[in-house]
């Protein structure tokens, strides 16, 4: 399955693919796409995309190599960050 073809799964095969690439379950999953979505992403694959760019750049700076955690508020602080610092808006308008 090429990249380009993974923003247009339907959403539970989007989830589990989530699951097993970045070890993020469900709910983590909702959470950051409405994140995305009341912060202007309102075009689902667009979504999907910032939510791969996201999720593989906190994986790179995951040191520890487990299950990304991101704590009590942290997720949307490092949402927050990955905007402001990858000029997201632009990218992926």
């Amino acid at each position: 399955m090429t990249a380009a073809s993974i923003v247009h799964l339907p959403d539970l095969t989007f989830a589990q693919h989530l699951q097993r690439e970045f070890g993020i379950n469900r709910g983590v999953f909702n959470t950051m796409d409405a994140w995305f979505y009341e912060h202007g992403y309102v075009e689902i694959t667009q979504r999907r995309k910032l939510l791969i760019e996201f999720l593989r750049i906190a994986r790179e700076q995951n040191r520890q190599g487990r299950r990304m955690r991101f704590g009590h508020g942290g997720l949307a602080a490092k949402m927050n960050d990955f905007l402001m610092q990858n000029n997201a808006h632009q990218r992926f308008s």
